[in-house]
């Protein structure tokens, strides 16, 4: 008898990893289908939208499953699709429950919370942009102060920008939630961490390097919008081709406020990937990897013009493989290494 139960006990652990194996390779299999679509499609467009929504549903999906075992009449419309994605057994409840306790910790409640802050401020730029004057764009000198033009955009625009926005975050979340496995990022580092340094070459070998550096002063807290910036390049397209980094660009859009805040979000990965890096007692792979992802995509939002659709790709599978490490650095680990 006691041998019965240790065996399904032990089938039940071997049917909850590969069921969570299939998620997970159903996970980095649309993800890298995500790099290759925005890779070849224009930098802003519709495509964006419709993948918010497919990786909307999918997180959702997961979200339902890891929430299920708190629901005592969880809807049997989400039964299906959570069991076939993800599997469902009662050994799983322990698995989920790990999960979700570090899905609750300080510093990811901490990044989710920075990023709504800089999702309602950039709407708030968008809806209320300042005036300013595209003549005054002149090289590192800027003075968007100057009451000359003014650009807003639709209420259409805005929104497939935030879907940029929020498809980041709907995957750093996905991300978090596999971290769990030993295996993850190992996996992550066979498949997507492969292609982004691709990327990364074809970044280094075909985008131009900004001339000069601009670094946004203090002077002006809030931006014109988002389309700010292309607006601007479409009046003088030698100042975008020349300085038209990332960080220049939010800058343009939503003032030092947006330029600088998105990199608050980071600070406490840096943190935990570091003291994990230093601490004897742990494996230094995946916060080294993690702390070389975030040096070379600060370098890439500061340092490259924004000219072409891959460098999207590139930050997408960057972020989706450092929330991956911050994940594995996380304190406390799941008993089951798989």
């Amino acid at each position: 008898m006691r041998s019965a139960s240790l065996f399904y006990a032990l089938n039940n652990m071997s049917q909850n990893y590969y069921q969570e194996r299939r998620s997970y390779l159903a996970f980095l299999f649309f993800l890298m289908m995500t790099a290759c679509v925005i890779s070849f499609s224009p930098i802003e467009g519709v495509h964006y939208g419709l993948l918010s929504v497919f990786w909307g549903l999918f997180g959702f999906l997961r979200l339902a499953y890891l929430l299920e075992n708190k629901f005592q009449n969880f809807s049997s419309f989400l039964h299906l699709p959570t069991q076939i994605l993800f599997g469902i057994s009662n050994e799983e409840n322990d698995m989920r429950g790990f999960i979700m306790r570090r899905l609750e910790r300080l510093d990811v409640l901490f990044w989710f919370s920075i990023m709504a802050l800089f999702i309602g401020w950039a709407l708030y730029c968008s809806f209320n942009p300042i005036i300013f004057s595209a003549q005054n764009l002149q090289g590192p000198e800027i003075d968007i102060t100057a009451v000359q033009t003014q650009y807003k955009a639709d209420i259409f625009t805005i929104m497939m920008a935030m879907s940029q926005y929020s498809l980041v975050g709907i995957i750093m979340f996905l991300s978090l939630t596999y971290a769990h496995s030993r295996r993850a990022v190992g996996w992550a580092i066979k498949s997507i961490i492969p292609l982004f340094f691709v990327l990364l070459g074809l970044v280094y070998l075909l985008i131009p390097i900004v001339d000069p550096v601009y670094y946004p002063d203090l002077d002006v807290l809030k931006g014109g919008g988002y389309g700010a910036a292309n607006n601007i390049g479409g009046i003088s397209s030698e100042l975008m081709q020349q300085s038209g980094s990332g960080l220049f660009r939010r800058f343009i859009n939503f003032g030092w406020v947006g330029a600088y805040g998105i990199y608050v979000a980071f600070i406490p990965i840096a943190y935990l990937l570091m003291r994990n890096l230093l601490d004897v007692r742990r494996s230094t792979l995946r916060p080294l990897i993690g702390l070389i992802l975030m040096a070379l995509m600060l370098c890439v939002d500061v340092f490259f013009v924004v000219a072409a659709p891959f460098l999207n790709a590139l930050m997408l599978l960057g972020f989706a493989s450092l929330a991956l490490c911050w994940g594995a650095a996380l304190s406390g680990r799941y008993h089951h290494s798989h």
